[in-house]
């Protein structure tokens, strides 16, 4: 039976893999909120192990902003 440690780790790179292949079809580059998962530590070791690469603090916000570019 799956904990629930995992079941959210498969929720936040499910949203990952939707969240993308949404953006995919909008521009060359996806930008991501790392507050768009719920743990935001977890979230930004999430995106950079999926190739995400810091883009800016978005300092109004309080927020670290990821971004891909898409080939």
């Amino acid at each position: 039976m799956p904990t629930e440690r995992y079941k959210i780790r498969r929720f936040q790179e499910s949203y990952i893999d939707s969240f993308m292949s949404y953006r995919n079809n909008e521009q060359k580059f996806i930008q991501v909120l790392a507050s768009a998962l719920s743990d935001n530590l977890a979230s930004n070791n999430l995106l950079k192990k999926v190739d995400f690469k810091f883009s800016i603090f978005d300092s109004m916000n309080n927020e670290n902003i990821y971004s891909i570019d898409l080939i």
